[in-house]
C-alpha cells in the first residue's frame, strides 16, 4: 500500500488523482478532512506531523511512502517526524519530493531544510528516493492576487533563465518511482522542464496569467519583472 503525504495540494493532488486513474489503491493523508477528494482506490485519513500522536496507526499495512510537506517554517522537523514514524512502522521505502539545491551549505532555508529530511531519511535504514524538481509553473498562481493589483511579478531571478515544469508532466514520473521504491535502494532523480530555460515573464505570458491590463513585459531590474 502507498501512503501519499500533502494529497491534498497541488502536486500531491495529481498525484492521488493518476494513481486512482490506474486502479493503484492509496490512502491520501490531510491535515483536514474537509480536503478530502472523493476518488476511486484512495482512502482518506487526517493526521497531522505537528501532533505526532496522530500518526499512531497511520503506516499500518504501508509499505511505500510519498514524503511531500508545504513550505514550512518547520518542514524539517515535520519531514523527519514523518520519517522516524515510517521506520518505527517497518515501512519499506520512502519517496521524498525534495528541491534542486537541498544542501548542506545553501544559504536558502529552504534549501536546508530538504538538506535536514533527506540525511535523517537516508539514515533511517529504509529505502529510499530524493526527487529534486527545480520550480513548478503552478508556483505562479499563488502571485496571481499581487499580479492583479500591481501589475507587475516580483522576483529574484530578473531576466535569468529557469527550467520550469508543470506538476503534471512530474506526477507519473511520481507514480513511476513509487511503482518500483520497493527493489529501489538508493536514487535521487533532478527533475526539470526545458534544459534552456525561460525567463519569470515567459512563463507568465505562456500560461495566460498575466493581468488583463497589462502590456508588454519590461525586465528593467534584475531582481523586479514589471508589466508596463
Amino acid at each position: 500500500m502507498i501512503l501519499v503525504f500533502g494529497a491534498s495540494g497541488l502536486i500531491g493532488g495529481e498525484l492521488i488523482s493518476i494513481l486512482s486513474a490506474s486502479g493503484v489503491p492509496a490512502i491520501a493523508v490531510s491535515r483536514a478532512s474537509s480536503e478530502a477528494k472523493p476518488l476511486p482506490g484512495i482512502r482518506w485519513t487526517q493526521a497531522d506531523l505537528s501532533e505526532p500522536d496522530s500518526l499512531n496507526g497511520l503506516f499500518s499495512g504501508v509499505s511505500t511512502v510519498f514524503l511531500l510537506t508545504g513550505n514550512h517554517p518547520d518542514m524539517a522537523r515535520l519531514q523527519i517526524t514523518a520519517i522516524e514514524a515510517a521506520a518505527n512502522a517497518h515501512v519499506q521505502s520512502v519517496v521524498k519530493l525534495s528541491a534542486l539545491g537541498a544542501s548542506d551549505h545553501t544559504k536558502l532555508p529552504i534549501g536546508r531544510a530538504h538538506y535536514e529530511a533527506e540525511a535523517a531519511l537516508m539514515a533511517s535504514g529504509m529505502r529510499w528516493t530524493m526527487l529534486r524538481p527545480h520550480v513548478f509553473m503552478q508556483n505562479v498562481l499563488s502571485q496571481a492576487p499581487a499580479i492583479a493589483r500591481e501589475g507587475r511579478i516580483t522576483a529574484a531571478s530578473g531576466d535569468g533563465r529557469i527550467p520550469f515544469i508543470d506538476t503534471r508532466d512530474i506526477e507519473p514520473r511520481h507514480q513511476q518511482v513509487l511503482g518500483f521504491a520497493h527493489c529501489l535502494r538508493h536514487l535521487v532523480r533532478t527533475t526539470t522542464g526545458r534544459n534552456d530555460g525561460i525567463t519569470r515573464c515567459q512563463r507568465s505570458r505562456r500560461k495566460g496569467h498575466t493581468h488583463p491590463a497589462a502590456g508588454p513585459c519590461d525586465e528593467p531590474h534584475p531582481s523586479i519583472c514589471h508589466y508596463a
